[in-house]
């Protein structure tokens, strides 16, 4: 289990959320390097539920589109999706 679950986060727009679940992947990037591509499920302090897509560089969340090619997009997708994440 990821530490980041049970993590509070700041959403634009939404507020304050915490990271109830997520599935990842580590990735290497076109250009070289490593990224670890994310699904998260968030939920607000008023109980609504929303999912996250993004990706962590050298540990950090990256505030960036999140860009991967198709083949490992749906291999995220697919383990989001057994892990009810959507």
């Amino acid at each position: 289990m990821s530490e980041r679950i049970g993590r509070k986060v700041k959403i634009p727009f939404l507020g304050k959320a915490k990271i109830v679940d997520e599935v990842s992947m580590v990735c290497t990037h076109i250009a070289g390097g490593e990224f670890e591509a994310v699904v998260q499920r968030i939920e607000t302090e008023d109980g609504r539920a929303f999912v996250r897509f993004g990706y962590y560089k050298d540990g950090r969340w990256a505030n960036r589109p999140l860009n991967m090619e198709s083949a490992l997009a749906k291999k995220l997708v697919r383990a989001a999706l057994k892990r009810g994440i959507f």
